[in-house]
Protein backbone atom coordinates (compact mmCIF):
# COMPACT_ATOMS: atom_id res chain seq x y z
CA UNK A 1 0.00 0.00 0.00
CA UNK A 2 1.36 3.42 -0.90
CA UNK A 3 1.81 6.12 1.71
CA UNK A 4 -0.92 8.20 0.08
CA UNK A 5 -3.47 5.55 0.95
CA UNK A 6 -2.21 5.39 4.53
CA UNK A 7 -2.61 9.14 4.98
CA UNK A 8 -6.20 8.95 3.78
CA UNK A 9 -7.06 5.90 5.84
CA UNK A 10 -5.03 6.50 9.01
CA UNK A 11 -8.05 7.03 11.26
CA UNK A 12 -9.99 4.04 9.95
CA UNK A 13 -6.86 1.86 10.11
CA UNK A 14 -6.43 2.65 13.78
CA UNK A 15 -10.15 1.99 14.33
CA UNK A 16 -9.74 -1.52 12.90
CA UNK A 17 -7.01 -2.27 15.40
CA UNK A 18 -9.01 -0.72 18.22
CA UNK A 19 -11.93 -3.03 17.49
CA UNK A 20 -9.64 -6.04 17.33
CA UNK A 21 -7.91 -5.20 20.60
CA UNK A 22 -11.05 -5.26 22.74
CA UNK A 23 -9.94 -8.51 24.41
CA UNK A 24 -8.10 -8.26 27.72
CA UNK A 25 -5.59 -11.02 28.33
CA UNK A 26 -6.05 -13.34 31.34
CA UNK A 27 -4.14 -12.65 34.53
CA UNK A 28 -4.01 -16.07 36.18
CA UNK A 29 -0.75 -17.08 37.84
CA UNK A 30 -0.01 -19.60 35.10
CA UNK A 31 -0.31 -16.93 32.44
CA UNK A 32 1.43 -14.15 34.38
CA UNK A 33 4.67 -14.09 32.35
CA UNK A 34 2.88 -14.02 29.00
CA UNK A 35 -0.04 -11.80 29.96
CA UNK A 36 2.30 -9.02 31.09
CA UNK A 37 3.06 -8.43 27.39
CA UNK A 38 0.76 -7.02 24.76
CA UNK A 39 0.44 -9.45 21.88
CA UNK A 40 -0.24 -8.88 18.20
CA UNK A 41 -0.66 -11.08 15.15
CA UNK A 42 -1.48 -8.83 12.21
CA UNK A 43 -1.38 -9.59 8.49
CA UNK A 44 -2.41 -6.94 6.00
CA UNK A 45 -2.36 -6.79 2.21
CA UNK A 46 -0.41 -3.58 1.66
CA UNK A 47 -1.89 -3.09 -1.81
CA UNK A 48 -5.58 -3.47 -0.95
CA UNK A 49 -5.68 -2.69 2.76
CA UNK A 50 -7.41 -6.00 3.47
CA UNK A 51 -6.67 -7.73 6.78
CA UNK A 52 -6.06 -11.46 6.72
CA UNK A 53 -5.36 -11.48 10.46
CA UNK A 54 -5.95 -8.77 13.01
CA UNK A 55 -5.56 -10.27 16.47
CA UNK A 56 -4.32 -8.10 19.31
CA UNK A 57 -4.69 -8.45 23.05
CA UNK A 58 -3.47 -6.45 26.03
CA UNK A 59 -4.28 -5.20 29.46
CA UNK A 60 -6.18 -1.96 29.83
CA UNK A 61 -3.09 -0.13 31.04
CA UNK A 62 -1.20 -1.21 27.89
CA UNK A 63 -3.34 0.85 25.54
CA UNK A 64 -2.05 3.83 23.62
CA UNK A 65 -3.81 7.17 23.43
CA UNK A 66 -5.84 6.00 20.43
CA UNK A 67 -6.98 2.88 22.29
CA UNK A 68 -4.80 0.39 20.40
CA UNK A 69 -2.67 -2.18 22.19
CA UNK A 70 0.83 -0.84 22.73
CA UNK A 71 3.72 -3.31 22.49
CA UNK A 72 7.45 -3.04 23.00
CA UNK A 73 9.58 -3.30 19.87
CA UNK A 74 12.89 -4.72 21.12
CA UNK A 75 15.33 -4.97 18.17
CA UNK A 76 12.63 -4.22 15.60
CA UNK A 77 13.57 -0.67 16.67
CA UNK A 78 16.60 -1.04 14.40
CA UNK A 79 14.34 -0.66 11.37
CA UNK A 80 13.83 2.99 12.30
CA UNK A 81 17.54 3.34 13.10
CA UNK A 82 18.28 2.26 9.53
CA UNK A 83 15.46 4.42 8.13
CA UNK A 84 17.01 7.55 9.65
CA UNK A 85 20.41 6.58 8.25
CA UNK A 86 18.87 6.04 4.82
CA UNK A 87 17.34 9.51 4.87
CA UNK A 88 20.58 11.14 5.99
CA UNK A 89 22.48 9.34 3.22
CA UNK A 90 19.92 10.54 0.69
CA UNK A 91 20.32 14.09 1.98
CA UNK A 92 24.09 13.85 1.58
CA UNK A 93 24.81 14.29 5.28
CA UNK A 94 26.60 10.95 5.62
CA UNK A 95 28.08 8.40 3.23
CA UNK A 96 27.96 4.62 3.24
CA UNK A 97 31.77 4.79 3.02
CA UNK A 98 32.05 6.74 6.27
CA UNK A 99 34.09 5.10 9.01
CA UNK A 100 32.02 4.78 12.17
CA UNK A 101 33.92 5.05 15.47
CA UNK A 102 33.03 2.74 18.35
CA UNK A 103 32.45 5.06 21.30
CA UNK A 104 32.67 4.03 24.98
CA UNK A 105 28.86 4.14 25.15
CA UNK A 106 28.59 1.90 22.08
CA UNK A 107 31.10 -0.61 23.43
CA UNK A 108 29.30 -0.75 26.78
CA UNK A 109 25.85 -1.28 25.21
CA UNK A 110 26.67 -4.77 24.01
CA UNK A 111 27.59 -6.23 27.37
CA UNK A 112 25.19 -9.01 28.29
CA UNK A 113 23.40 -8.75 24.95
CA UNK A 114 24.04 -9.34 21.26
CA UNK A 115 27.20 -7.52 20.27
CA UNK A 116 29.83 -7.48 17.58
CA UNK A 117 32.47 -7.01 20.27
CA UNK A 118 34.44 -4.16 18.77
CA UNK A 119 36.65 -2.15 21.10
CA UNK A 120 36.53 1.55 21.92
CA UNK A 121 37.97 3.61 19.02
CA UNK A 122 37.70 0.69 16.58
CA UNK A 123 36.19 1.79 13.27
CA UNK A 124 33.78 0.09 10.93
CA UNK A 125 32.51 1.27 7.55
CA UNK A 126 28.91 2.49 7.74
CA UNK A 127 27.85 -0.02 5.07
CA UNK A 128 29.30 -2.92 7.08
CA UNK A 129 27.81 -1.55 10.28
CA UNK A 130 24.32 -1.58 8.75
CA UNK A 131 24.87 -5.12 7.50
CA UNK A 132 25.79 -6.58 10.89
CA UNK A 133 23.13 -4.52 12.66
CA UNK A 134 20.49 -5.85 10.29
CA UNK A 135 21.65 -9.46 10.11
CA UNK A 136 23.07 -10.02 13.60
CA UNK A 137 21.21 -7.29 15.51
CA UNK A 138 24.44 -6.04 17.09
CA UNK A 139 23.49 -3.50 19.76
CA UNK A 140 26.94 -1.97 20.09
CA UNK A 141 27.01 -1.26 16.36
CA UNK A 142 23.52 0.29 16.43
CA UNK A 143 24.63 2.75 19.10
CA UNK A 144 27.84 3.54 17.20
CA UNK A 145 25.81 4.26 14.06
CA UNK A 146 23.56 6.57 16.05
CA UNK A 147 26.52 8.49 17.44
CA UNK A 148 28.07 8.88 14.00
CA UNK A 149 24.93 10.00 12.18
CA UNK A 150 23.36 12.06 14.96
CA UNK A 151 26.43 13.38 16.76
CA UNK A 152 25.23 11.53 19.85
CA UNK A 153 22.75 8.75 20.46
CA UNK A 154 20.50 11.17 22.34
CA UNK A 155 20.29 13.46 19.32
CA UNK A 156 19.83 10.50 16.98
CA UNK A 157 16.88 9.29 19.07
CA UNK A 158 15.37 12.75 18.69
CA UNK A 159 15.74 12.33 14.91
CA UNK A 160 14.05 8.93 15.09
CA UNK A 161 11.06 10.32 16.95
CA UNK A 162 10.79 13.35 14.69
CA UNK A 163 10.75 11.09 11.65
CA UNK A 164 8.07 8.92 13.27
CA UNK A 165 5.94 12.03 13.83
CA UNK A 166 6.41 13.07 10.19
CA UNK A 167 5.08 9.66 9.14
CA UNK A 168 2.03 10.05 11.37
CA UNK A 169 3.19 7.44 13.88
CA UNK A 170 1.55 9.30 16.75
CA UNK A 171 1.49 6.37 19.17
CA UNK A 172 5.14 5.34 18.80
CA UNK A 173 8.17 6.21 20.90
CA UNK A 174 11.79 5.30 20.28
CA UNK A 175 13.98 5.24 23.37
CA UNK A 176 17.34 4.35 21.82
CA UNK A 177 18.91 3.10 18.60
CA UNK A 178 19.20 -0.55 19.60
CA UNK A 179 15.81 -1.45 21.06
CA UNK A 180 17.30 -2.60 24.35
CA UNK A 181 14.97 -1.82 27.27
CA UNK A 182 17.85 -0.27 29.23
CA UNK A 183 20.02 2.81 28.58
CA UNK A 184 17.09 4.65 27.04
CA UNK A 185 16.12 8.27 26.55
CA UNK A 186 12.55 8.43 27.81
CA UNK A 187 11.82 4.72 28.19
CA UNK A 188 11.88 1.60 26.03
CA UNK A 189 10.76 1.73 22.39
CA UNK A 190 7.09 0.94 21.81
CA UNK A 191 4.50 1.21 19.06
CA UNK A 192 1.03 0.11 17.93
CA UNK A 193 0.00 -2.01 14.97
CA UNK A 194 -1.31 0.81 12.78
CA UNK A 195 1.94 2.75 13.18
CA UNK A 196 4.06 -0.30 12.33
CA UNK A 197 1.95 -0.94 9.23
CA UNK A 198 2.63 2.66 8.21
CA UNK A 199 6.37 2.24 8.76
CA UNK A 200 6.38 -1.05 6.84
CA UNK A 201 4.76 0.65 3.85
CA UNK A 202 7.57 3.20 3.71
CA UNK A 203 10.45 0.82 4.28
CA UNK A 204 9.25 -1.71 1.70
CA UNK A 205 10.01 0.89 -0.98
CA UNK A 206 13.39 1.92 0.46
CA UNK A 207 16.18 0.15 -1.47
CA UNK A 208 18.64 0.52 1.40
CA UNK A 209 16.28 -1.15 3.87
CA UNK A 210 15.36 -4.00 1.52
CA UNK A 211 19.06 -4.55 0.78
CA UNK A 212 20.32 -4.76 4.35
CA UNK A 213 17.31 -6.46 5.95
CA UNK A 214 16.92 -9.20 3.34
CA UNK A 215 17.70 -12.93 3.54
CA UNK A 216 21.40 -12.73 2.63
CA UNK A 217 24.24 -13.67 4.93
CA UNK A 218 27.00 -11.12 5.38
CA UNK A 219 30.66 -11.59 6.27
CA UNK A 220 32.61 -9.21 8.47
CA UNK A 221 36.18 -9.94 9.61
CA UNK A 222 35.85 -13.50 8.34
CA UNK A 223 32.76 -14.22 10.47
CA UNK A 224 29.49 -15.12 8.80
CA UNK A 225 26.34 -13.38 10.08
CA UNK A 226 22.80 -14.13 9.02
CA UNK A 227 19.18 -13.40 9.96
CA UNK A 228 17.06 -15.78 12.05
CA UNK A 229 17.35 -19.43 10.94
CA UNK A 230 13.64 -19.49 10.00
CA UNK A 231 14.72 -17.66 6.83
CA UNK A 232 17.59 -19.83 5.63
CA UNK A 233 16.13 -23.17 6.77
CA UNK A 234 12.82 -22.51 5.01
CA UNK A 235 14.28 -20.75 1.97
CA UNK A 236 12.25 -17.60 2.60
CA UNK A 237 12.63 -14.45 0.51
CA UNK A 238 11.39 -11.50 2.59
CA UNK A 239 11.16 -8.03 1.09
CA UNK A 240 12.61 -7.12 4.47
CA UNK A 241 12.42 -8.50 8.00
CA UNK A 242 13.62 -7.79 11.52
CA UNK A 243 13.26 -9.90 14.64
CA UNK A 244 13.78 -9.05 18.28
CA UNK A 245 13.46 -10.21 21.86
CA UNK A 246 13.58 -8.74 25.33
CA UNK A 247 12.08 -9.70 28.66
CA UNK A 248 9.43 -7.00 28.41
CA UNK A 249 8.61 -7.42 24.71
CA UNK A 250 8.70 -11.16 24.21
CA UNK A 251 9.64 -12.42 20.75
CA UNK A 252 8.91 -9.89 18.02
CA UNK A 253 9.04 -9.64 14.24
CA UNK A 254 8.15 -7.33 11.39
CA UNK A 255 8.17 -9.12 8.03
CA UNK A 256 7.09 -7.97 4.57
CA UNK A 257 6.25 -10.72 2.10
CA UNK A 258 5.75 -10.48 -1.67
CA UNK A 259 3.43 -13.07 -3.18
CA UNK A 260 3.84 -14.52 -6.66
CA UNK A 261 1.30 -12.04 -8.05
CA UNK A 262 3.41 -9.14 -6.76
CA UNK A 263 1.10 -8.16 -3.92
CA UNK A 264 2.85 -7.35 -0.67
CA UNK A 265 1.80 -8.28 2.86
CA UNK A 266 2.90 -6.74 6.14
CA UNK A 267 3.18 -9.29 8.94
CA UNK A 268 3.49 -8.12 12.55
CA UNK A 269 4.21 -10.65 15.30
CA UNK A 270 4.69 -9.17 18.77
CA UNK A 271 4.60 -10.46 22.33
CA UNK A 272 5.20 -14.13 21.52
CA UNK A 273 6.61 -16.24 24.39
CA UNK A 274 9.54 -17.48 22.28
CA UNK A 275 11.10 -17.50 18.83
CA UNK A 276 9.86 -21.02 18.02
CA UNK A 277 6.23 -20.01 18.51
CA UNK A 278 6.79 -16.79 16.58
CA UNK A 279 8.55 -18.51 13.70
CA UNK A 280 5.94 -21.26 13.52
CA UNK A 281 3.21 -18.61 13.24
CA UNK A 282 5.15 -16.85 10.48
CA UNK A 283 5.42 -20.05 8.44
CA UNK A 284 1.72 -20.77 8.87
CA UNK A 285 0.88 -17.29 7.62
CA UNK A 286 3.24 -17.45 4.63
CA UNK A 287 2.00 -20.89 3.64
CA UNK A 288 -1.57 -19.61 3.71
CA UNK A 289 -0.81 -16.48 1.67
CA UNK A 290 1.39 -18.20 -0.93
CA UNK A 291 0.63 -21.94 -1.16
CA UNK A 292 2.52 -22.11 -4.47
CA UNK A 293 5.71 -20.87 -2.83
CA UNK A 294 5.12 -23.27 0.05
CA UNK A 295 4.87 -26.19 -2.40
CA UNK A 296 8.11 -25.13 -4.06
CA UNK A 297 9.92 -24.93 -0.73
CA UNK A 298 8.54 -28.32 0.27
CA UNK A 299 9.86 -29.84 -2.94
CA UNK A 300 13.35 -28.50 -2.22
CA UNK A 301 13.27 -29.58 1.42
CA UNK A 302 14.72 -27.94 4.50
CA UNK A 303 17.68 -25.75 3.60
CA UNK A 304 19.99 -26.21 6.55
CA UNK A 305 22.92 -26.05 4.16
CA UNK A 306 22.08 -22.34 3.80
CA UNK A 307 22.32 -21.77 7.55
CA UNK A 308 25.89 -22.56 8.39
CA UNK A 309 28.48 -21.57 9.30
CA UNK A 310 27.08 -18.66 11.27
CA UNK A 311 27.39 -16.69 14.44
CA UNK A 312 24.35 -17.51 16.56
CA UNK A 313 21.65 -15.02 17.50
CA UNK A 314 18.28 -15.04 19.25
Amino acid sequence: MKMKLFRKAKTSLAACFLAASSMVVPTTAADAAVSSRARATVVMNMDTGEFLRNDTSCRRNQRARNGECRFYLASVTKLMTAAVVSREVERGNVSMDDMVRITPRAAAQGRGAIELGLRVNDRIKLYDALEVMAKYSANDVAVAIAGHVGGSERNFVRMMNEYAQELGMDNTHFGNASGMPTNTFGGASYSVASDMITLSSILADDPMITHHFDRRNTVYRNINYRPDSVVCANRLEPVFMKTGWSQISGSTMTYVHEATDGQRYAILLFGYPGRNQRNSELLNILNSISPDQYASRQAMGIGWENCSPYRGRV
